[in-house]
């Protein structure tokens, strides 16, 4: 295996820092780009937040509900019940929340003032 280090997976600095070197390098290319600029990635970008807070209760929620099992289906079946909560917290909550950010944050300067 490529991570087989003696005395563990990244025990050694350089693991680490050669994979961020990598990763940032690849970044730069057009195609990987066009990749993170595309309708899909952007989508899953505006949800992530949503996808990070609902992901381990639906995660748990599938381990529970299916009992012992392959991690695979626990990840496949995870992401399929994480997305719609994910899209409501966008909807319902995110966006409705940063539409009020200026309204807050003038309130918060005029509080600060008196």
């Amino acid at each position: 295996a490529i991570f087989s280090i003696p005395g563990g997976r990244y025990n050694y600095p350089y693991v680490p820092l050669l994979l961020s070197a990598v990763v940032l390098m690849v970044s730069r290319t057009h195609r990987v780009r066009r990749l993170l600029e595309s309708v899909a990635f952007r989508f899953v970008g505006t949800i992530s937040y949503g996808i990070y807070i609902y992901a381990f209760p639906s995660q748990q929620l599938v381990a529970w509900w299916l009992g012992p099992h392959d991690p695979l289906t626990n990840m496949i079946l995870s992401t399929l019940l994480v997305l719609p909560p994910a899209i409501l917290s966008w909807h319902l909550v995110e966006e409705p929340a940063l539409g009020r950010k200026d309204a807050v944050a003038g309130w918060l300067a005029r509080w600060r003032r008196s």
